[in-house]
């Protein structure tokens, strides 16, 4: 078994998010100018806090669906509480079979990022434009199950033959 370790920087999830949320705030039809900066301000300096709620919370389901890759064993004494956290990088090690390709790193490595943005974005627009919600919550699904299926895939040994016919 191999171990892989992937790393999502708060930085680069929270620019993405910053993007699409600008693109959304652009779309909504109002007279006032605050309705479209509600939904554009992702990162601003009070609402950055929420934005990375809705990170710590994504990560954490994320970590929870791809538990049989990650293999952490609990301590014995282990205590959890609900203080804020803002961590700069969200680190997860998932073991990993032997065939497993350089390539397949990469792709989960993307999916889990899209995950996470679509996932949090879901949780911003919940209180921003719910009409948006349904739409992000697909995109993390569907993010999901590629995470999934690109942990599933592994490649078959192949086997020369000797001779050519």
């Amino acid at each position: 078994m191999r171990r892989i370790e992937v790393t999502l920087l708060r930085g680069e999830l929270i620019y993405d998010m910053e993007l699409v949320a600008h693109v959304v705030g652009e779309t909504v039809r109002s007279e006032d100018e605050k309705d479209r900066s509600i939904v554009m301000d992702v990162a601003d300096d009070g609402k950055v806090d929420k934005t990375t709620l809705n990170i710590n919370k994504a990560w954490c389901d994320l970590l929870n669906e791809t538990t049989g890759y990650t293999k952490v064993a609990v301590d014995d004494d282990m205590a959890s509480d609900n203080s804020f956290i803002a961590p700069e990088e969200y680190v997860v090690v998932l073991t990993v079979p032997e065939s497993f390709t350089k390539l397949n790193v990469e792709a989960i490595k993307n999916a889990m990022h899209a995950y996470v943005v679509n996932k949090a974005l879901e949780g911003w627009f919940s209180m921003t434009k719910k009409d948006e919600v349904a739409y992000y919550a697909n995109e993390a699904r569907m993010e999901l199950a590629k995470v999934k299926r690109f942990l599933n895939m592994r490649i078959r040994p192949t086997r020369i033959r000797l001779s050519p016919f």
